[in-house]
């Protein structure tokens, strides 16, 4: 223990002055009395003076000396010096969807709890969602923080990459700490990693047409993310028509399966797909589906036939082919155009002059982007052993990369925006895949702005055209619409009315099976005042003292 102002000690000499006073209020006094004869027979008092000063002093003095003391102590400013682990330390605490499952906000409070008190301050609490806050500081004042932590709470957005999180972060703190269960794995920061959940839901839900034309189906991808097989039942019902579909079956551990079911007859506007029995985690149980139906795109198409890319077409949006302009889009298959079309294309295994096919080449690891044409695509489950090398203009963004060469991508030059796709297709699974309509899907939404998308993602703010409205809970949204919640929202426009479905993003929500980077800190020292426990002894004494002397009447 150390004292700030020393000096003020000199207050105890204040204790000599209470001594003086309850001497002077304790001397003997002559009293009248009604006889001598009563005190005739009372022994003179042969005590030294010692022992006659003794029992003169009691606990009330006692305590009016202590209480001098301990204020000329509060005075001195006591500290008492601890060595903390760290000093100054930012704390990003995972707040997106990823730590709605059960139990799992109040982990991460605790983790952030215990960082503050090995820290030696000051603090800053940062919440990784989307858009990042800064909730706290910094700040010197421990309580602060922690309330900070005690309020912290999930909300059903996604989470944007930890750069925007960082972006934040005032300057003057070394340390930084991330409080998740599924950091990402190129973080160079500390990770309090939190224990992993089990959890059992729907990765993706699409209705779409079948390849031979025969009618529709509605596939639904389930994951098993536990460590036993699940019996698993998976409904699909139609929201207008009152039809419904269900299928039960035995997942593997840790294992993806999906559940195709055929649609016969009239194709609803809108779908739910629920899955039992519900878990932990039962925001990813139910997901929602908009059959949207806009007027049919013009398709030029070049280059070989390919019955997959058609279906896969036809079930993202409206499309006819025909040979005649005006066109919509042009699809080059398989070929090397000499020439470059004009406005939207997409090219399959495909090059254009401004950016050339070369040889096929072997596959390498998935490497995915944050980018809109992979929004609700699920990459981890494609597999191919070759595509084609692609020489891309300068500004493209590649969305999706095998290795070194760029999958998925797409640019913009004077002629129109072009979305390029190089995997190729006949040795991978992607045209079977749930993801192949998906990514279509957002390649129209890229190319060929229009209307809004029957899928939108809630906490994602979607553009409203003119004269366009969203119904929902507190009113009609215009221009802006920011979906709070899942679900099937009804969407008018020049008097024609369908559905939009709203879900929640797909967050990861366990660490990656690899090293987690955890950064040794050197101990720092940390000064804890003393002074509020002090002055509160010194309140508690005189409280005491007071009740004492008026019980006894003084």
């Amino acid at each position: 223990m150390s004292l700030l102002v020393p000096g003020a000690l000199a207050w105890i000499a204040s204790a000599s002055a209470v001594i003086a006073l309850y001497l002077l209020r304790r001397q003997e006094r002559h009293m009248p009395v009604s006889a001598l004869f009563l005190w005739e027979r009372v022994e003179p008092d042969a005590l030294s003076t010692i022992a006659r000063w003794l029992p003169r002093t009691d606990v009330l003095l006692l305590m009016q000396v202590l209480v001098v003391l301990l204020m000329a102590l509060t005075l001195a400013s006591p500290v008492i010096s601890t060595t903390r682990p760290a000093g100054a330390t930012a704390i990003i605490v995972d707040t997106s969807l990823s730590t709605a499952p059960h139990g799992r906000l109040q982990e991460a409070q605790e983790r952030a709890r215990a960082l503050v008190r090995d820290a030696g301050g000051p603090w800053a609490l940062i919440g990784w969602t989307d858009p990042p806050q800064l909730l706290v500081g910094p700040t010197e004042r421990e309580e602060e923080v922690l309330a900070g932590i005690s309020r912290l709470a999930y909300n059903l957005s996604e989470r944007p990459p930890l750069s925007h999180a960082l972006a934040l972060l005032p300057p003057g703190l070394e340390r930084v700490v991330v409080v998740s269960g599924a950091p990402p794995e190129d973080s160079e920061v500390e990770v309090a990693l939190l224990p992993p959940v089990e959890n059992l839901g729907i990765e993706a839900f699409a209705v779409r047409g079948q390849p031979d034309g025969s009618g529709h189906q509605a596939l639904v991808t389930v994951r098993n993310d536990t460590e036993r097989f699940r019996d698993t039942v998976v409904t699909v019902r139609d929201v207008t028509g009152g039809r419904s579909f269900q299928q039960a079956r035995l997942l593997e551990p840790g294992a993806a399966d999906t559940f195709v079911f055929p649609l016969w007859g009239f194709v609803g506007p809108a779908y739910v797909a629920s899955l039992s029995p519900s878990d932990g985690f039962p925001y990813d149980n139910t997901r929602y589906h908009a059959v949207d139906r806009p007027p049919s795109l013009r398709i030029r198409w070049k280059g070989e036939e390919d019955r997959y890319l058609w279906a896969a077409l036809t079930a993202a949006a409206s499309v006819e082919r025909t040979d005649d302009p005006p066109w919509d889009l042009t699809v080059v298959v398989r070929t090397d155009l000499e020439w470059t079309p004009d406005g939207p294309c997409i090219l399959v295994e495909a090059g254009l002059p401004e950016a050339p096919r070369g040889p096929l080449t072997p596959a390498g690891p998935w490497r995915a982007t944050d980018d809109h044409l992979l929004t609700h695509v699920d990459t981890g489950s494609w597999s191919t052993n070759a595509l084609h090398e692609l020489s891309l203009p300068e500004g493209a963004n590649v969305a999706l990369w095998s290795g070194a060469v760029p999958a998925v991508a797409r640019w913009r030059d004077v002629n129109g925006p072009r979305v390029s796709l190089s995997v190729h297709l006949a040795r991978s699974n992607l045209p079977l895949s749930l993801g192949y309509p998906i990514l279509l899907r957002n390649a129209l939404a890229w190319l060929i702005p229009g209307p809004p998308s029957t899928a939108v993602t809630v906490g994602r703010a979607v553009m409203l055209p003119p004269g366009a409205t969203v119904r929902t809970d507190e009113g009609l949204a215009e221009t802006v619409w920011v979906p709070d919640k899942p679900g099937l929202f009804a969407l008018q426009q020049g008097g024609r009315e369908r559905y939009v479905a709203a879900n929640l993003p797909q967050v990861p929500l366990n660490a990656a099976p690899t090293a987690v980077p955890v950064h040794s800190q050197d101990p720092t020292e940390h000064e804890a005042p003393m002074w509020p426990w002090l002055s509160a002894a010194v309140l508690a004494l005189m409280g005491t003292e007071w009740l004492l002397a008026r019980r006894r009447g003084a």
